[in-house]
Formats: C-alpha cells, sequence, structure tokens
C-alpha cells in the first residue's frame, strides 16, 4: 500500500501524523543514499516553515529541481511534496487550534494561508474527516 493510501485510509489526525512518523523514520535511517538527506532537509524546513511553502519555494532552498524533489518525494513516500506540505500546514494549525490561539476560523485560515475559510474548511474534512465546527469550537 501507498503511503498515500494509508494517511487517507487511517481514522484520525492521530493516526495520519503516527503513519506519516513511522515513514519518516524509516527513510531517514538508511544510510548512504542521497535521498535521505534531501527527505530530512526537506521534511525540516515543511516543519521550520509549518507547512507555509510552495513546492517550488522548497526546492529552490534544497537547491534542487522541483522535479527532482517531487520525483524524491513520490519514490521515497509515496506521496509528493505538496500534499507533505498539506499535511505539515495541518499538522501546525490543528496545534494552533487545539491550544486556542485565534479568535476564529478565518484568522486560522488566513495565518496558515488558505485563499479563504471555504479552502480551510475543505482541507480540514479532506485531513480530519469532518468540519472544524464538528471537531472543536474557536475562542
Amino acid at each position: 500500500m501507498l503511503l498515500a493510501d494509508e494517511i487517507l485510509a487511517s481514522g484520525s489526525a492521530a493516526d495520519m501524523i503516527e503513519i506519516i512518523e513511522r515513514s519518516l523514520n524509516a527513510a531517514v535511517s538508511v544510510g548512504g543514499s542521497p535521498a535521505p538527506s534531501l527527505l530530512l532537509a526537506g521534511m525540516q524546513y515543511m516543519y521550520a516553515y509549518r507547512g507555509i511553502l510552495s513546492t517550488a519555494e522548497l526546492a529552490d532552498k534544497l537547491s534542487f529541481s522541483e522535479r527532482h524533489v517531487r520525483r524524491t518525494f513520490v519514490r521515497e513516500f509515496g506521496v509528493g511534496p505538496k500534499e507533505m506540505l498539506g499535511i505539515v500546514r495541518f499538522q501546525s494549525l490543528l496545534q494552533a487550534m487545539y491550544r486556542g490561539t485565534r479568535s476564529s476560523w478565518t484568522d486560522l485560515a488566513m495565518e496558515y494561508g488558505y485563499c479563504d475559510q471555504s479552502h480551510f474548511i475543505k482541507s480540514f474534512k479532506r485531513y480530519y474527516g469532518e468540519s472544524p465546527g464538528q471537531i472543536l469550537k474557536p475562542n
């Protein structure tokens, strides 16, 4: 099963995170290959920027072509960097929600790079399976 399929079939955000972390740990523990260092550096940038980064910006920071970065991610993880950026952005957003640091869904959507609240809600449903209003009430 591809990583993307496993992630989409997972039951909760916690399961998604566990699947991704297991895959990342497996990829990083493989020695001697240039792919793990590219993946490790890529994931470090993704987390440092909370997933609010385009694939082109990521490739530029890694000093590789977008195509090479995309192919490496797909080969090693089964998902491209765009999907991984979306997952990291969603993880960061969930952490902010649970900390209660924002007063509205619109504030969260804007802070995490969604162009509007409807895109935020669509992304939330995609990764969490339910709308944000069903999960947590904003302050």
